[in-house]
């Protein structure tokens, strides 16, 4: 075996060679992100209505950051857009834990002892974005599709590298896309 790889050393190095570059490629476009996280956990908001389309501009209308508490426009009342007495828009309240890429439900009260940060980047230099990222069905390499498909996520970005956030009703197919609202980091000096 030794006499064999001495005498065929080029050829065999010719196809180990670009095997060897396509995984170093896999690995410096996947290990960053797959190691990217933030120390600061964040609030953010799910609308779920009937006209989901009005609810982004309802929210940034109602829920703001002023001196470093969540505070709500009282005036800005619920959408009734069909005149029903039911309220159109139905607002849960986030906290996502960015060490275990997981969310819970928040009562208001509870929202409103944090202290947050408005900022889009954390302390740490992380933001949120949104995006579509492709789905490989089948392929060899991640590098090969297939048709696969697309799906809308959000994700926390720093440079190059994003991850996937884990958010509760991101993905649910009876919102619109712009259903889940940023509000804040959580500060480390919250109750």
């Amino acid at each position: 075996m030794k006499r064999f790889i001495k005498q065929n050393f080029i050829i065999i190095l010719a196809f180990l060679l670009p095997v060897i570059i396509l995984v170093g490629i896999t690995a410096s476009v996947y290990l960053p992100s797959f190691f990217l996280s933030t120390d600061y956990d964040f609030i953010y908001l799910s609308c779920s209505s009937n006209n989901s389309r009005n609810c982004d501009n309802y929210i940034k209308d109602r829920y703001k950051i002023t001196n470093g508490k969540m505070v709500i426009n009282e005036n800005k009342l619920p959408l009734d857009a069909d005149k029903d007495g039911v309220a159109d828009v139905n607002i849960h309240i986030f906290l996502h834990n960015a060490k275990n890429n997981n969310s819970q439900e928040l009562l208001l009260k509870e929202v409103k002892k944090l202290s947050l940060s408005d900022l889009l980047t954390s302390p740490d230099g992380v933001t949120i974005s949104d995006g579509y990222s492709r789905r490989n069905s089948v392929g060899l390499f991640p590098f090969f599709f297939d048709g696969g498909g697309r799906d809308y996520n959000y994700y926390l970005v720093k440079g190059n590298s994003r991850k996937k956030l884990n958010l509760i009703n991101s993905a649910r197919r009876n919102y619109y896309q712009n259903n889940i609202h940023f509000i804040g980091w959580v500060m480390p000096n919250s109750n």
